[in-house]
């Protein structure tokens, strides 16, 4: 009798235990998809700005603009 008890036990602290690790398990995919989350947001805001030739085009515009004030104010 006492080893059909013993039997129970063990399995009651095998569901218990078996409860534990899926909840940390859930509790760590739900932070793995935090902080997935803000990386792709961060992706997102670096695929929002100017590609490199605008950036260059705009830069030297810019030269010029310069370069042509430096002439009118002479």
């Amino acid at each position: 009798m006492s080893d059909i008890v013993r039997l129970e036990e063990q399995v009651k602290t095998l569901f218990v235990g078996q409860e534990r690790i899926e909840k940390w398990q859930k509790d760590h995919e739900d932070d793995d998809k935090e902080a997935f989350s803000g990386v792709y947001k961060k992706l997102d805001d670096y695929q929002n700005r100017l590609p490199v030739w605008a950036t260059a085009v705009i830069s030297l515009l810019t030269a010029v603009c310069g370069w042509l004030a430096g002439l009118v104010v002479k």
